[in-house]
């Protein structure tokens, strides 16, 4: 699973707003509706390989040299609708 590394711009920003906004307006949605029988075990997780200060994992393949010191999107796809 070579991951793809991609150089983070103003469409990458754009793309995320979006997505950070429709969860929210879904979460919205779901508080209106009163969904009591939520279970917090199932909310999605950070992955933990994923860590900032820990070594990219092995199965994301080796780090493109031109993106050195440069943003890249995020790899965790739990951070998509969040605006961090």
């Amino acid at each position: 699973m070579d991951a793809e590394f991609r150089l983070f711009t103003k469409e990458s920003l754009g793309r995320c707003q979006q997505q950070a906004l429709a969860a929210a307006e879904l979460a919205r949605q779901r508080a209106a509706t009163k969904d009591d029988d939520k279970d917090e075990d199932n909310k999605p997780q950070p992955n933990p390989s994923l860590e900032a200060g820990k070594p990219l994992p092995k199965n994301y393949g080796d780090f493109p040299r031109e993106l050195y010191g440069k943003p890249i999107e995020e790899l965790d796809e739990f951070y998509s609708a969040h605006n961090v």
